[in-house]
């Protein structure tokens, strides 16, 4: 959460939803409440509050600080959450968001998880709004959905594993 407190970043239009969590959360929430430049806190939403209003922003920040071997590897659902909603993710460098993202095409992925990474993806992000570019990327969001990211083809690469009286 700190890189949305950095002046750099003050002026990118960027509302924040979730928890606010660890030992410096009451000074966080202060700083994000500050009404500070255009970093706007928002608050918990529900799932279904959060997917209808997801779909009336451009991207969706996708990124976290890995602290074990699971959370580096394993998109979380808001990954997939915001492909489906057709918002292209910025999201940080995590080995299965990268491959999908570039399979894809279908959003941004930071060069690594550095402040000058994110500064410079966010940049790159608002460039594109409006663009053919980045109306490809969302296009490119509902054909990873079609083609992949839903659950009939993933049930079809798990049925291929089972034997062929469980698979039926």
């Amino acid at each position: 959460l700190e890189y949305f407190l950095e002046p750099e970043v003050a002026d990118v239009p960027i509302d924040l939803y979730g928890l606010v969590e660890g030992e410096d959360k009451v000074e966080m929430l202060r700083q994000l409440l500050s009404g500070v430049g255009r970093v706007s806190y928002r608050g918990y939403v529900d799932a279904k509050t959060l997917q209808n209003i997801r779909r009336s922003y451009a991207y969706s920040i996708v990124m976290w600080a890995p602290t074990n071997e699971h959370q580096l590897y394993a998109a979380p659902n808001k990954f997939f959450d915001a492909i489906a909603d057709g918002v292209p993710p910025l999201t940080a460098p995590h080995p299965q968001c990268k491959m999908l993202v570039n399979r894809y095409q279908c959003g941004i992925v930071l060069r690594d998880w550095t402040f000058d990474s994110f500064r410079e993806g966010a940049a790159k992000a608002l460039k594109l709004v409006g663009t053919p570019v980045y109306a490809q990327m969302v296009e490119n969001c509902r054909r990873a959905v079609l083609t992949e990211l839903n659950w009939e083809a993933q049930f079809r690469k798990i049925q291929k594993c089972l034997p062929e009286r469980l698979a039926a």
